[in-house]
């Protein structure tokens, strides 16, 4: 059932009710898009209209450009698909937390956590009814 997306910025591996997602890079509009496009495949494939869940690692992301951010910013208002919960991984980076609480400041569409630790994040996920354990 499961089919990966892997480039040079990001790895989409969806599994079950969650997508686990590895961010790389800098990102600019035109990776962003893609990004976009790629998601929108995947849990049009995988999820139809039953709930899921996000677990993002950002660890080595170094950052979007302004016009990506807008991109990322209006989809998480836009998702066609009924994600209950996102958690994010930045590892001890404050810019990369201030980053991603501006852009998630306004949504309520969905809970999310920002975690230093990636245990941290799957066992949030697994209290909320989701099931992190996947074949690595």
């Amino acid at each position: 059932m499961e089919t990966d997306i892997n480039t040079n910025f990001y790895t989409i591996h969806p599994r079950q009710h969650i997508l686990f997602i590895q961010i790389f890079s800098a990102w600019d509009e035109r990776v962003a898009n893609q990004y976009l496009k790629d998601i929108e495949t995947v849990m049009d494939r995988y999820f139809s209209d039953e709930p899921w869940a996000a677990l993002l690692e950002l660890r080595s992301w170094e950052l979007n450009t302004p016009e990506a951010e807008k991109k990322i910013w209006d989809s998480n208002r836009n998702l066609s698909k009924p994600v209950t919960h996102v958690a994010f991984v930045v590892g001890r980076s404050e810019t990369k937390k201030w980053q991603l609480e501006k852009m998630l400041k306004n949504v309520d569409a969905f809970k999310y956590r920002i975690f230093i630790r990636k245990g941290d994040a799957e066992q949030w996920l697994n209290d909320s009814g989701y099931n992190t354990t996947r074949d690595r």
